[in-house]
C-alpha cells in the first residue's frame, strides 16, 4: 500500500520526540511475522526530511485479529520541530511492502495516533477519517449494522434473531411443527419457524399465523368463535392438558378413580398437550357422573353456540328415572 497519514499537532513536538500511529492488522512480513521486529521505513519527500520512521511489527495471529500491535513510529529529526496547528503529511511508499492483512473499514476507530511530546502528549486518540481497504462487507451492506463483519473472510456474523448473509432478514420464533414428517419412530414435530403454521415476516421477525393458529410461533390452535365471540361467550378456551384434569369436560369419564388417574398422568407430557385447545361450555347445572349431576351441559357445540332446554324425568317411563345417572356410561366416556 501507499500510506498517507496527515495530522495536526495541538502542541509543540520537539526533535527526538515521537508520533506513533497504531495500525492493527497491518504488516510488512507477508503475514509470517512473529512480532516485535523493528524495521526502518523509507518515507517520501518532504516527510523524509522531518521524520525518521520505523515499523514495529505486531505478532501474527490467524484471523482478523492478526498483527494487532503493529506500529509506525515517527521520530522528529534533529533540528526539526512540529508546530502546533500545522498540517503534516507523511507518505510511506510501496517499497516498504506494508499492507493490510484483511479489509479495513472506513473511518475505523482502531487506527490511533499518539505522541510522547513533553508538552501536551496524547496517550492515544482515534484518527478522524480513513479510507477503506477492501470491501469490508460493503457488498453485504456492512451487515446492516446488526452483525459484525469478519474483515478477513468478509462474512457477516449476525446477531441473534437475524439471518445471514447480510443480517437484514429477521428470524421468527420456532415451535413444534404441525406438518413435519417424523424422522424416526420416536422423533417427530421438530422445531420450525412459526411451527409450519404461519409465514415469517422477515422485516419484523413476527409470525403471521394461518387461520386457526395463534401464539408468537403459531404453536397453538385457536378455539372456535360464534358471532365474533370465542366459545360464543358461554365457555372458556382451555388446553387439552387443562381439560384432561376436569371431571366435567367431555367426554365424561371417571377413569375408575379419576383423581388417582389425573395425579398419575398430568405430569406425563405429550407434544400437543399445551397446543390443542377447545371450548369448555358453561352449564346452569352440575355436570359429571356423580349423583345429582347431569351428563350434558347447558351450552354445547364446538363453540358453545347451542343451548339446551330444561329437562327432567320422563313421566311415561315408569320404571326408569332419567335424572339418576348412577352407573350410566356417558356417551363417548368410559
Amino acid at each position: 500500500l501507499h500510506l498517507v497519514i496527515e495530522f495536526v499537532p495541538r502542541s509543540l513536538i520537539s526533535a527526538g520526540e515521537t508520533v506513533t500511529v497504531e495500525l492493527p492488522g497491518f504488516t510488512n512480513s507477508n503475514f509470517l511475522g512473529s512480532g516485535g521486529g523493528s524495521t526502518a521505513v523509507s518515507l517520501e519527500s518532504p516527510s523524509s526530511t522531518i521524520f525518521t520512521a520505523y515499523w514495529n511489527e505486531g505478532s501474527y495471529i490467524n484471523g482478523s485479529s492478526g498483527f494487532a500491535t503493529s506500529l509506525l513510529i515517527l521520530t522528529v529529526q534533529a533540528g526539526q520541530i512540529l508546530s502546533p496547528g500545522t498540517l503534516y503529511r507523511v507518505e510511506v511508499g510501496f517499497s516498504n511492502r506494508i499492507g493490510a492483512q484483511c479489509s479495513v473499514e472506513e473511518n475505523t476507530a482502531d487506527i490511533t495516533i499518539s505522541t510522547d511530546a513533553v508538552l501536551g502528549g496524547v496517550a492515544s486518540a482515534p484518527i478522524e477519517t480513513s479510507t477503506p481497504i477492501g470491501s469490508a462487507c460493503k457488498k453485504l451492506g456492512h451487515c446492516n449494522g446488526i452483525g459484525l463483519c469478519d474483515l478477513c473472510s468478509e462474512v457477516c456474523s449476525c446477531n441473534e434473531g437475524t439471518m445471514p448473509p447480510d443480517c437484514a432478514k429477521r428470524v421468527c420464533p420456532a415451535g413444534a411443527s404441525w406438518a413435519s414428517v417424523p424422522s424416526s419412530t420416536s422423533a417427530a414435530h421438530e422445531k420450525t419457524e412459526c411451527s409450519d403454521a404461519g409465514i415469517c415476516n422477515r422485516s419484523s421477525g413476527f409470525c403471521e399465523c394461518f387461520d386457526g393458529f395463534a401464539g408468537n410461533a403459531c404453536q397453538r390452535r385457536t378455539c372456535p368463535s360464534y358471532k365474533g365471540k370465542v366459545c360464543s361467550g358461554h365457555g372458556r378456551c382451555l388446553s387439552q392438558k387443562q381439560l384432561s384434569t376436569m371431571p366435567d369436560a367431555f367426554p365424561l369419564s371417571d377413569f375408575h378413580g379419576y383423581a388417582h388417574y389425573v395425579g398419575a398422568k398430568v405430569n406425563s407430557p405429550t407434544w400437543d398437550q399445551d397446543t390443542l385447545f377447545g371450548c369448555h361450555c358453561e352449564s346452569g347445572w352440575g355436570v359429571g357422573l356423580g349423583g345429582g349431576e347431569r351428563q350434558a351441559s347447558t351450552y354445547f357445540g364446538a363453540a358453545c353456540e347451542f343451548r339446551r332446554c330444561p329437562s327432567g324425568d320422563d313421566p311415561l317411563s315408569i320404571s326408569t328415572d332419567e335424572t339418576d345417572c348412577t352407573s350410566v356410561v356417558a356417551e363417548g366416556g368410559r
